[in-house]
């Protein structure tokens, strides 16, 4: 494997300072959602740990695609790697003993999430059912990518831990993604209770971070484009949800903790201190990459916006995790510094 990414090397050498290796070694660990985000940079550590410190992992990256194409990184040649074009909903046969499976396949288009809200449905919980059975048939444990969509939303501001819960409006479309990743974590607790699984739910913040191709429309994508490119940062709502964000390796490092302790139940994973509006996020990240000729424009367009989810004011509280040993180590500021680096 060669990773191409300098920022990506130098986030991976400065993640695995912080970790305990002996978690990971001689393990046989598949990743589905492969080619997304997060599931795409997994891959691409968890060779890196196989190149740079001889750890032995054997990875099942599952995905609908023919081949894994990642900018940042070339491992097609890698022998430690078996690609499997599979979609979740289709039961896994996999022959090889399994230790450890990270879940994060999910439809994630909020235009699909909208218009095909059974679809949606479906397939999170299918392939929620999939995985759950192929990692208690291994004695597998189990990290399931949950969503912070999951607390609803709140009249006023609020700092939320694992057990809080605002309103979900049941009869917006929208929502069948929420409603299905909450129904997803109840199942996985279920079997917790009565199967014997071993496995987390988690509930990421908006990862930022070097991994992300240019092309993506993610919003801090949107934001570091046009600051990169000189142009004003357009924002089709009025700016004032309240969300919390954290840097791609720092939520790679809380999920490494999780499975590190094999904990069991469900928590949040955020950077506390990256938690703004919109609006706010995108002043800073002007000022973070001296954008001078950029500014934000409120369009406020509700006929655009009502596609993504409804606007939120909510702080995710990390206590739970930060006593597993979790700590952010990258501000907002630097986030967007490190992104625009990545494309250097």
């Amino acid at each position: 494997m060669i990773l191409k990414n300098l920022i990506i090397k130098e986030d991976f050498e400065n993640l695995t300072k912080d970790i305990k290796l002996e978690s990971l070694k001689n393990k046989t660990i598949l990743v589905t959602g492969s080619s997304g985000f997060l599931g795409s940079l997994f891959v691409t550590y968890l060779l890196f740990l196989n190149n740079s410190y001889k750890a032995n992992i054997k990875i099942y990256a599952i995905d609908r695609h023919d081949k894994l194409n990642y900018w940042f990184a070339d491992i097609e040649k890698d022998d430690n790697i078996k690609h499997i074009k599979q979609d979740i909903e289709t039961p896994f046969i996999i022959q090889e003993k399994l230790d450890i499976i990270i879940h994060t396949a999910s439809p994630t288009n909020s235009k699909i999430l909208k218009e095909k809200p059974v679809e949606t449905f479906n397939t999170i919980l299918n392939g929620t059912k999939n995985i759950v059975d192929l990692a208690i048939k291994n004695n597998a444990y189990l990290v399931n990518f949950s969503s912070m969509e999951v607390f609803g939303t709140f009249k006023k501001y609020k700092e939320v831990t694992e057990n809080d819960f605002g309103y979900l409006d049941y009869n917006n479309m929208r929502n069948s993604y929420p409603i299905a990743k909450l129904s997803a974590e109840f199942f996985i607790n279920a079997n917790i209770k009565t199967n014997g699984l071993k496995a987390t739910n988690i509930r990421l913040a908006q990862v930022i971070g070097a991994g992300v191709p240019y092309s993506s429309n993610k919003i801090f994508m949107i934001i570091l484009k046009a600051c990169i490119e000189n142009k004003d940062i357009e924002l089709l709502s009025n700016g004032k949800s309240v969300r919390s964000m954290i840097y791609s390796t720092d939520a790679m490092f809380a999920i490494l903790k999780l499975i590190e302790n094999q904990a069991i139940g469900t928590f949040n994973i955020s950077n506390e201190n990256a938690t703004m509006s919109i609006k706010k996020t995108a002043n800073i990240a002007i000022k973070a990459l001296n954008a001078k000729e950029t500014k934000v424009v409120i369009k406020n367009d509700k006929e655009k916006n009502n596609i993504f989810a409804e606007n939120t004011k909510i702080k995710i509280k990390t206590e739970k995790i930060q006593k597993l040993g979790y700590f952010s180590k990258v501000d907002l500021p630097d986030m967007f510094v490190r992104l625009k680096r990545s494309f250097e």
